[in-house]
């Protein structure tokens, strides 16, 4: 049993994309009650099975299930940039690199999340745990 928070860094929920990395929803329940996070991943084999729904919409609708799982309070961004290792290790489409972050965050607000809600996923979330 862990002591303290849990940080599952780099994941997504298995209910909107079934693979191994994801997380199911009684594992984001386990993650919540240790106060810890989960950081969205980005890679698009983690966000949908279908490429035409490997956007940052979809990594929004991650973030929303996450949101009604656990509460907004644990979900943070944990990204994982790959493209510089080859084809196949692309971000969805809309976030391909590090420099298309802000296009996630217009997808938070138009699936729902508050000015707070983003912001404590953009840095509060995560940093409530690390100090």
């Amino acid at each position: 049993m862990a002591q303290g928070a849990v940080i599952a860094s780099h994941s997504n929920c298995r209910s909107l994309c079934d693979v191994r990395r994801n997380l199911t929803d009684e594992q984001l329940r386990a993650i919540r009650d240790t106060g810890g996070t989960v950081g969205l991943n980005v890679h698009h084999a983690f966000v949908r099975e279908e490429p035409a729904k490997q956007t940052a919409y979809m990594l929004a609708c991650h973030a929303a299930h996450m949101a009604e799982v656990m509460g907004p309070e644990h979900v943070a961004c944990g990204f994982d940039f790959c493209e510089y290792m080859g084809p196949g290790n692309e971000g969805v489409d809309g976030m391909e690199n590090c420099s298309q972050i802000q296009n996630l965050f217009f997808e938070l607000e138009r699936v729902g999340f508050s000015a707070k809600e983003r912001e404590g996923i953009a840095k509060e979330n995560l940093l409530r745990i690390l100090r």
